[in-house]
């Protein structure tokens, strides 16, 4: 992309800021910090990328991801329209590289995507935010397959000790690996927990662990 297109490309998002746009974009960038696909809001904040070159790495809102001094400095600057070279890409074209991610650099990152995951779920149910939620969900369950698979229990239980979100899913997901924590878990969100949201998504919980309880035993 030569300045003048680069000059054009930033002035259709000044337009779209001064429509007050508030919808996600997704975008490529090529420049000296490799090349990263990234999931961007209308303020520029960054809420997933994917480093592809010179090496892999995973990004999630604020809190984990991107293990290179280089990749950190792309997400803090913010999105710089006059370094390196930017296209827009489709959300099928930036998700579809996204869901290839089986791996994780450890047991910590795994918990790390867990934890900031179930906190923007939680966020999109209160917004409303149907894609947000059905994105969330799947970056939750991917962590939960790593954890899960490699036998990381010490990280489970802690998961449902921190935020009452984590707490949720942990409660859910870990229940055949330890159930007693789970049911535990659950039962402390009811009685303990202010947020509306949580309370009613843990009842359905229970109340669907009850039912295939009895189930099981009929049959």
């Amino acid at each position: 992309m030569n300045s003048d297109k680069q000059a054009a490309f930033r002035d259709a998002f000044h337009e779209l800021d001064g429509m007050n746009y508030h919808g996600d974009y997704y975008a490529e960038y090529h420049g000296e910090l490799g090349t990263i696909l990234f999931e961007c809001n209308a303020g520029n904040v960054i809420i997933r990328a994917i480093r592809i070159e010179p090496r892999e790495e995973y990004y999630l809102d604020s809190d984990c991801g991107f293990q290179s001094e280089e990749a950190y400095y792309f997400i803090e600057r913010g999105v710089d329209w006059t370094e390196g070279t930017y296209s827009l890409i489709s959300e099928t074209q930036f998700f579809t590289n996204w869901r290839e991610r089986l791996e994780y650099d450890d047991k910590d990152d795994a918990y790390s995507f867990f934890v900031q995951a179930s906190l923007m779920y939680f966020a999109a149910v209160a917004n409303g935010d149907k894609k947000e939620q059905t994105n969330s969900r799947w970056d939750i369950e991917n962590a939960t397959k790593y954890l899960i698979t490699h036998d990381a229990i010490d990280e489970m239980i802690e998961l449902m000790t921190i935020y009452e979100q984590s707490m949720y899913w942990a409660s859910r997901l870990f229940v055949d690996v330890i159930p007693e924590y789970a049911h535990d878990t659950a039962n402390r969100l009811v009685e303990y927990s202010d947020n509306p949201y949580i309370v009613s998504h843990t009842k359905r919980l229970i109340a669907h662990g009850r039912k295939s309880l009895c189930l099981h035993q009929i049959s």
